[in-house]
């Protein structure tokens, strides 16, 4: 194994290095866990809350991490109802596992 008797260490948010952690071990390696950052949701203020409520004024939207992805559909549904974005918007992302992270959601990246 190319990795054996090899250790890694991780800053990833807690509970976010399964993958990593399996392809490590599957070559021998062994992946410690030290998160330097947790990945909670922000109290909107009102102006934002406002924003989404009115998302259909906004002409673009941009992604740059499954886990943003995640914290703004659950606000937005939240305050809307629903996972829903105006048809006229368009998104992008950045990255392949946020494009994934958008198609749970229902929609496709205008950009990637």
């Amino acid at each position: 194994m190319i990795l054996k008797n090899k250790t890694f260490i991780s800053t990833r948010p807690a509970n976010q290095n399964k993958e990593l952690a399996n392809l490590l071990e599957a070559n021998g390696a062994i992946l410690l866990e030290m998160p330097t950052i947790e990945i909670k949701p922000v109290t909107l203020s009102l102006d934002e809350e406002d924003m989404l409520e009115h998302i259909n004024q906004f002409s673009w939207i941009v992604f740059t991490s499954p886990n943003g992805i995640r914290y703004f559909f659950k606000k937005l549904y939240e305050i809307t109802g629903s996972y829903e974005l105006p048809s006229s918007m368009k998104t992008a992302v950045v990255g392949i596992k946020t494009n994934q992270v958008l198609n749970e959601f229902g929609h496709d990246a205008t950009f990637e």
